[in-house]
């Protein structure tokens, strides 16, 4: 029953994030109460885990310097309030655990990834057929754009391992997300792709995995891809105008453009974290700390119309101060080395490196928007987390020591 309901969970949640996120919220929650259930006496978590500890560390003490930020800065009421944004966090490691007994298997991860790469596919170019210039499934172009980046890349981890016709598979679902992510028009998340590409050949060369021979016909394809994707009008149009955007703030022609507000926004958080720098402004506070260290009426408007500082690193820093950066980066950088140590066990391809993607992909997509702080984030990293990080007995691949002679 457990593994049944855990399974079902997993292929709804990835699509559903994009395309139905209080579904998707609405599960993980009942997942945290499903894991939540089983605990009674001294045996309420598993010892022999120790990842699984290490994930509840991590994603509690994130959310706990949410709340210090807050005492810190004496937030009234209204502060608290607020912290549905990141409770999330606190019910991840029960997720985490009902997910580890359940014992999901590598098959139905990869299913659920391709299918929800396969839906983002179809949602973008469904709602780009129907006018939408960007689209964005149920959330932002963003946000959309960012977790279709993360599907593409997820839907190819063991392409090395799988017979043709699962690479056939593999492969539609990496062009169906790929084309979801280039008509959101998300320009940040573009430039993401080439350093997945390297994280992603790392680790199958680490298995074992990668010669030379594949791994020129893979470079050479990407390069290709890239290079007449740039010039088709639609992604050309955003270079053009990012570069246009830019010139225009240095010669100060125009600072209300998408790339000025985010650089002032970005100078401005810098300025308002020199002034609370251990606990910061209070998570709540963000946005109203930045627009005073901004002299023009109108760009303090336009400042406090975000709920970010279109950069999760200054963001955070601002709102939560050191010590809510420092749990920022240990969230992303701790489980980056454990899979990166594990990167030598082919029989852990998936989960290492959906895991490295995920945690490389939120670092990098970080520093344009936000990473953290919305339903729809916050759910994609701690279910793909939960679901990579911990390994049980279960969970290792059967027949991968066949496949990575055969490979």
């Amino acid at each position: 029953m457990t593994t049944c309901v855990g399974a079902a969970a997993v292929l709804v949640i990835p699509a559903g994030t994009l395309i139905a996120p209080n579904l998707a919220e609405a599960l993980f929650y009942l997942l945290a109460l499903l894991g939540a259930l089983p605990l009674h006496g001294n045996r309420w978590w598993p010892r022999h885990d120790a990842t699984l500890r290490m994930l509840a560390l991590l994603t509690v003490a994130f959310f706990a310097m949410v709340v210090l930020s807050l005492v810190a800065a004496g937030s009234d009421i209204s502060g608290y309030e607020r912290l549905d944004r990141w409770g999330h966090f606190l019910a991840a490691p029960l997720v985490a655990l009902f997910l580890h007994r359940a014992a999901i298997s590598t098959r139905t991860l990869m299913l659920a990834v391709k299918l929800g790469a396969s839906i983002a596919g179809g949602i973008a170019l469904w709602q780009f057929m129907n006018g939408i210039g960007r689209p964005g499934g149920a959330t932002n172009p963003l946000l959309f754009g960012a977790a279709s980046m993360l599907l593409a890349f997820f839907s190819v981890v063991r392409l090395p391992l799988e017979t043709p016709r699962q690479q056939a598979l593999s492969l539609l679902a990496f062009c169906a997300a790929g084309t979801a992510c280039v008509l959101s028009q998300a320009r940040g998340v573009w430039l993401e792709a080439l350093l997945l590409l390297m994280l992603l050949l790392y680790f199958w060369h680490r298995a074992g995995l990668l010669s030379r021979r594949p791994l020129l016909g893979i470079c050479a394809a990407f390069l290709g891809l890239v290079t007449v994707s740039c010039t088709t009008p639609l992604i050309q149009h955003r270079i053009d105008d990012s570069v246009a955007e830019y010139n225009a703030f240095r010669n100060h022609r125009d600072s209300e453009n998408s790339v000025a507000i985010r650089i002032i926004m970005w100078q401005s958080g810098l300025r308002a974290a020199t002034q609370r720098p251990l606990f910061g402004h209070g998570a709540h506070r963000t946005q109203q700390a930045a627009a005073a260290e901004i002299d023009a009426p109108a760009l303090q408007r336009k400042t406090l119309e975000y709920t970010h500082l279109h950069n999760e690193y200054i963001t955070t820093l601002a709102g939560r101060g050191l010590a809510g950066l420092a749990s920022l980066l240990l969230l992303l950088a701790v489980p980056l080395v454990i899979f990166i140590r594990r990167a030598r066990r082919p029989e852990l391809l998936a989960r290492n490196s959906i895991g490295a993607l995920l945690c490389a992909g939120y670092a990098l997509s970080g520093m344009t928007n936000l990473a953290f702080g919305h339903d729809v984030m916050n759910i994609f990293f701690l279910m793909f987390l939960s679901l990579a990080l911990p390994v049980a007995p279960p969970l290792i691949d059967a027949g991968v020591r066949f496949r990575r002679h055969e490979a």
